[in-house]
């Protein structure tokens, strides 16, 4: 199974129902560079925006996260980051990533 990103999710809902950024936006009481950003992954919504988003794209709002930290995950300047780093300490580098993120994590819900 693929996993997408929430960003990729929104923009493939978004774009199948036939709406642009910008209406999406109004819709959900925001603006399309909004939109724009989270469909990025420069920025995400906040709980009030996903709890709109999970009643807009008909989904749950757990499958919402889900997909919110593999577009986390797949930040590919944390991936990098990681990896380099993981080689310079001589450390296996996917797990050294894996520890970065569970550590972000945390962080973030602090």
């Amino acid at each position: 199974m693929t996993t997408i990103t929430f960003g990729q999710w929104l923009r493939q809902t978004r774009e199948r129902r036939g709406l642009t950024q910008e209406q999406l936006g109004r819709l959900l009481g925001t603006h399309g560079r909004t939109v724009s950003v989270w469909e990025c992954g420069r920025q995400t919504p906040s709980a009030a925006a996903v709890a709109g988003l999970a009643t807009w794209g008909r989904i749950s709002t757990r499958r919402l996260a889900e997909l919110l930290e593999a577009q986390r995950e797949s930040d590919p300047v944390v991936v990098r980051a990681c990896r380099r780093l993981g080689a310079h300490f001589d450390l296996d580098p996917e797990v050294f990533e894996r520890a970065v993120l569970r550590a972000a994590g945390r962080a973030r819900a602090a």
